[in-house]
């Protein structure tokens, strides 16, 4: 009740020294007053980025919601080039305005018993290839895909996809003979399955679901969106974790459930991709333990936080926060776990949240580029591309090896714990 009725403690008594205008900014958003707070979120972000020698994007650029986009088919004004929403400039705010107020986050409340502890020190020992992964990113935002927005150009990046599939040794669906999946209503999603210790046809076979999209923004205007971070940063990783899992299992046997991987075409056309798979799913979402969706997993948290990785979803399932291993991203990295509540895009994990199935949606945050032509290869932070990649292996094979289905949490208890766990992120963009 101390933080409903007492002032919040002054940045000036915190060690991590914040540029005075910043200070001043974060202490007028958090006023008990609301009428000394800022009118607008865009006030408070230009405010404290200023603080910090950054420059934000000029208002009066329409901006649309992650998953909203407008079909590449269809064109934009020249003033309406998507750029980053200011409502996601304004959530990377807040949570970087938390990380002085509280401590650290330390694993969390709700974690699973000694089996969840357990799990968290379980992974692999393969480890994610810096070159492998900018090798593709450069195929996936080559010219001559148009920014992936083109029906032709994504049939073209699905080919390639179920073609890297059959290579490198994930099985088509169980009950499929094609990764790819043809008769989608003119979507083409690409499944890898990767079989778990119970045989594929058995009513037993359980299965973890990783989901990433595929698609870009194309060209808008004349002008080409390579869309190497968003999305296709979060494909690299996945072909690359699929590796990394193949090499565990064939090192240390099959885990306890399968993992189904699904590269998913629509998510400009409001995750539409993704919408057909939880409809019509190639196993039965019954037998599915959790899911994790990948996204944007290049970059940076508005390009400040170095090492960030945003973690939604765990506030439905509170026992998976055990499977989260902080210390697995290594000392520079911060592990930001929040509520879904958050985010105003449509993630692609979306419509199993909706049939309540618990999930994970994992994205190192917005760069300052979302949404731009800007957004590009060069850009890319490779080394820390390579290390959520090694996490997320640690993340799926410990989700692969639960011994049930996390509990589903309809109605979450209000936690304080999305505070907590980006303490010292500001730190590290200083």
């Amino acid at each position: 009740m101390n933080k409903l009725k007492e002032p919040p403690r002054p940045l000036d008594d915190i060690p991590e020294r914040v540029p005075p205008r910043s200070a001043d900014a974060l202490m007028r958003a958090l006023a008990r007053d609301p009428s000394e707070r800022f009118e607008t979120c865009e006030a408070f972000v230009r405010e404290l980025a200023a603080g910090y020698g950054v420059e934000t994007p000029a208002r009066g650029v329409p901006t649309q919601a992650v998953g909203t986009q407008l079909r590449t088919s269809e064109t934009l004004p020249a003033a309406s080039k998507p750029r980053a929403p200011w409502w996601m400039l304004g959530v990377a705010a807040l949570l970087l305005a938390g990380l002085f107020v509280w401590q650290p986050w330390a694993g969390g409340d709700g974690a699973a018993g000694d089996d969840g502890s357990e799990l968290a020190t379980r992974g692999g020992s393969a480890t994610a290839d810096p070159d492998t992964l900018r090798d593709h990113l450069v195929w996936l935002a080559d010219p001559a895909l148009e920014g992936r927005g083109t029906p032709k150009a994504r049939a073209t990046v699905a080919d390639w996809i179920a073609r890297w599939c059959l290579g490198v040794g994930l099985e088509p669906p169980p009950g499929r003979e094609e990764h790819l999946e043809r008769d989608a209503g003119g979507l083409k999603n690409v499944y890898g399955w990767l079989p778990g210790a119970a045989p594929a046809e058995s009513t037993s076979a359980t299965y973890v679901l990783v989901i990433t999209h595929y698609d870009g923004l194309g060209i808008r205007e004349g002008e080409r969106y390579p869309s190497a971070d968003n999305n296709g940063s979060g494909v690299a990783a996945q072909l690359e974790l699929a590796r990394i899992l193949i090499e565990q299992r064939d090192r240390n046997g099959p885990a306890k459930h399968g993992v189904l991987f699904a590269w998913l075409d629509g998510h400009q056309d409001a995750i539409a991709g993704a919408k057909h798979l939880a409809a019509q799913p190639p196993l039965p979402l019954d037998r599915c333990v959790g899911v994790i969706g990948l996204e944007q997993l290049g970059r940076s948290l508005l390009d400040m936080v170095p090492g960030s990785l945003i973690v939604m979803g765990s506030e439905n399932a509170p026992s998976l926060r055990s499977l989260l291993s902080p210390e697995a991203l290594g000392p520079e990295g911060v592990l930001m776990p929040v509520g879904r509540d958050l985010y105003h895009g449509i993630p692609d994990f979306e419509p199993f949240r909706d049939k309540q199935i618990p999930g994970l949606f994992v994205l190192a945050g917005p760069s300052m580029d979302f949404g731009s032509p800007d957004d590009t290869v060069a850009k890319i932070d490779l080394p820390w591309l390579a290390r959520r990649t090694d996490w997320l292996s640690g993340l799926v094979t410990r989700m692969a090896n639960l011994d049930e289905r996390p509990t589903w949490v309809a109605e979450p208890t209000p936690t304080l714990e999305e505070i907590r766990a980006v303490r010292g992120a500001l730190k590290m963009a200083e």
